[in-house]
């Protein structure tokens, strides 16, 4: 019983971080930007720039709003974001 408290607490939390880059990605959208790298993400929604990368890699799967590549890596991972077709 306790273990499926904390996976659901966990699964919140996750989705909880993923809808914070979600809300991100489309204020930098409408703003003009297209790339974004992890750790500017992180510090904008307090968030550290591998946790950033590993919702990014959930979000590249699970979001159908935005069409998200992982784009290149120069002192954090650069992510190429537009909204999906």
């Amino acid at each position: 019983m306790q273990q499926t408290t904390i996976d659901s607490d966990r699964e919140q939390v996750a989705r909880d971080q993923r809808d914070k880059i979600v809300s991100h990605l489309k204020e930098g959208i409408k703003a003009g930007k297209r790339y974004f790298k992890s750790k500017y993400i992180g510090r904008a929604i307090g968030l550290s720039p591998k946790e950033v990368g590993g919702r990014m890699a959930q979000l590249m799967q699970l979001c159908d709003e935005l069409r998200i590549i992982k784009y290149s890596y120069s002192g954090s991972t650069t992510w190429l974001v537009t909204v999906a077709e």
